[in-house]
């Protein structure tokens, strides 16, 4: 949670200058680790091209995983995306999702 509200903080520049690139670092972090809120924010971000470059296939995948943590807004987002890709791009989406395996964080200092 502390390092999805480090993004937020780049995300918003709030405490620190904006920096959209620093904001999708902490995010990824997060979201690696399995929040589902981070994961969301991510995928935004990938659709978007925000602090990362665009990847239509990408933010699927992070859709796709937050929503299976129950977001709703990531369903509402992945349905919409859904729309625009082609089934190529749909099927490697899917396979990265599944091949997905949450990190487990790490103390500080290591």
């Amino acid at each position: 949670m502390a390092q999805y509200k480090l993004g937020m903080a780049y995300s918003y520049g709030q405490g620190t200058q904006q920096n959209d690139a620093e904001a999708a670092t902490w995010y990824l972090h997060a979201g690696s680790q399995g929040l589902a809120a981070a994961q969301y924010i991510l995928a935004v971000n990938y659709e978007h091209g925000r602090g990362v470059p665009q990847d239509v296939v990408e933010a699927l995948k992070w859709y796709h995983l937050a929503t299976l943590k129950g977001n709703k807004a990531a369903a509402e987002y992945r349905d919409a995306l859904i729309k625009q890709m082609t089934p190529e791009q749909i099927t490697e989406s899917k396979k990265r999702a599944a091949a997905f395996v949450p990190k487990k964080s790490e103390p500080a200092g290591k």
